[in-house]
């Protein structure tokens, strides 16, 4: 009978390790997700730039017609760029 007991007590030592170690795994794992998007999150905050910006937002009609023309090639990737095309960039 005590050895009977001693193997529960075995198997239950054994399964409740394999979930701490289960626990612990991911734990570090969520940590580390975690600090990840932090280092990622850091600079753009201290960039200052309004979460808003996008590309997506931006409004063409504020620029030259020339401008948007080559802005345009450039988001579609039509255009490599200036120094490709072996021009000066519009001012």
């Amino acid at each position: 009978m005590p050895n009977e007991r001693l193997r529960t007590w075995q198997v239950g030592a054994i399964a409740q390790y394999e979930r701490y170690e289960r626990y612990l795994l991911d734990l570090v794992t969520r940590e580390s997700q975690d600090l990840e998007q932090k280092r990622i999150q850091r600079p753009l905050r201290q960039s200052r730039i309004p979460a808003e910006k996008a590309l997506a937002n931006f409004n063409l009609k504020r620029l030259s017609p020339k401008v948007a023309l080559l802005t345009k090639s450039l988001i579609e990737g039509e255009v490599k760029s200036f120094v490709d095309m072996a021009i000066n960039p519009p001012s």
